[in-house]
Formats: structure tokens, C-alpha cells, sequence
């Protein structure tokens, strides 16, 4: 759910923590510590700057194209086969001709 949001543009007001930290940080979403007064500060936030809101929308759009688009995907898509093809769990078996 998170790459659509950040792909959509909109401002992303989220909680603090491991579930999204990994993608998010205060560059490209409004954070907040997982509290409720602190959420709603960050809600607040949001809704009060449309400038900022703007920014930080746009900057989890182009992190998300960059990271998330077609492109990246075809490349980790390409690169998980090889690197499965390549394990050393296949020992004893001839390496398959690869065409990309």
C-alpha cells in the first residue's frame, strides 16, 4: 500500500517505526511519534501547509518512480533470477544460458 501512496503524489502522514521508516522519512511524508496527540499534530501539520504538503507529496512520488517504477522493478526482477540461478545449491549442474 505505501509504494501506491507515495507513487500518487498526495502528502503521506504516517507513524514513526520500522513499518514505515524504511521508506519514508521527514523528506517525503509528515511523521509522527505512534501517539495519538502526536499523529494529530502531524495531521495538522499537513493540512496547514499545502505549500510543504506539495513538496513532501512530490518527493515521495520521484523517490517511488526512482526506486518502484517499471524500470527498477525489471532490474531486481532480472537480477533475483540470475543471482537464484547462480546459487550454490545447484552444484553439479550445469549453468543454464541466460538471454536478456
Amino acid at each position: 500500500k505505501l509504494f501506491d501512496y507515495m507513487a500518487s503524489g498526495k502528502p503521506i502522514v504516517a507513524t514513526r517505526g520500522n513499518a514505515h521508516e524504511p521508506l519514508l522519512d521527514d523528506t517525503r511524508a509528515f511523521l509522527s511519534e505512534p501517539n495519538a496527540a502526536a499523529l494529530s499534530t502531524a495531521l495538522l501539520t499537513a493540512c496547514a501547509s499545502s505549500a510543504r504538503a506539495a513538496v513532501i507529496g512530490r518527493a515521495a512520488k520521484d523517490f517511488a518512480a526512482e526506486h518502484f517504477g517499471w524500470g527498477p522493478f525489471v532490474e531486481f526482477v532480472r537480477t533475483t533470477y540470475i543471482q537464484a540461478l547462480r546459487n550454490p545449491l545447484r552444484e553439479g549442474l550445469e549453468p543454464p544460458t541466460l538471454a536478456f
